[in-house]
């Protein structure tokens, strides 16, 4: 671990060698060696320098960067299964509120089948709500199966799930969980609403999302 932090500390400070790092932290250079070779973290000296150099203490000392450190907050204060079910939510919310500025008339019917994973993550199941949609819409266009509900169900049956769900309770039991979700929670009217112009919602869909996302996404 103190190889790992002083690594990451030459990183922010640049330095290219134990020589550099021990300038910088006005250390003789047989101390870095010592440190590493007892496994001592020199906190006092990360910390003073910190304050002179202006770098992230949490990137140096625990591996967290700018991108996570607003989730690690999340889950300091719900929990890492209570954040992820509050984000997903979140997602899906923000999704069903992009369409219903189009225009299409899905957000409630979006909001109630997505509705499975915003629960899902309290469960130990870790889920991308957003591209369950993505692949879901593609693969309407593969169900000849014209009975809404029907055509719905099989769509999610080919969805390759592994590809964006994970977790140690995933199994082929979620899959039926989130059918019989969709059989028990959705009605045939809110399924046409859902899937009646899978293009449109497709092309809509596609422009939230971030052109690598869909490259890596889309089915050929």
């Amino acid at each position: 671990m103190t190889e790992i932090i002083l690594n990451r500390l030459s990183g922010v400070l640049n330095s290219q060698n134990e020589k550099e790092l021990a300038e910088f932290l006005d250390v003789k250079q047989n101390t870095i060696s010592t440190w590493k070779q007892r496994e001592k973290i020199p906190l006092q000296e990360i910390y003073d320098l910190a304050q002179k150099k202006d770098f992230s203490l949490d990137y140096v000392l625990l591996g967290r960067t700018q991108k996570n450190e607003i989730l690690n907050d999340f889950e300091a204060l719900l929990g890492e299964k209570g954040a992820q079910e509050y984000l997903a939510q979140k997602l899906i919310e923000l999704v069903a509120q992009k369409f219903q500025m189009q225009n299409l008339g899905i957000y409630e019917p979006l909001g109630r089948f997505l509705g499975f994973f915003s629960k899902a993550g309290a469960d130990g199941l870790y889920a991308r709500p957003l591209l369950f949609l993505y692949y879901v819409l593609q693969n309407l266009e593969k169900v000849e199966n014209q009975n809404p509900k029907e055509k719905l169900i099989e769509a999610i049956r080919i969805t390759p799930f592994h590809r964006f769900v994970f977790g140690p309770e995933f199994n082929k039991k979620t899959i039926e969980n989130i059918i019989d979700h969709v059989d028990l929670r959705m009605d045939d009217e809110e399924i046409k609403i859902l899937i009646g112009n899978p293009s449109t919602t497709l092309k809509t869909l596609e422009e939230m999302m971030p052109i690598a996302m869909v490259k890596a996404h889309r089915i050929n």
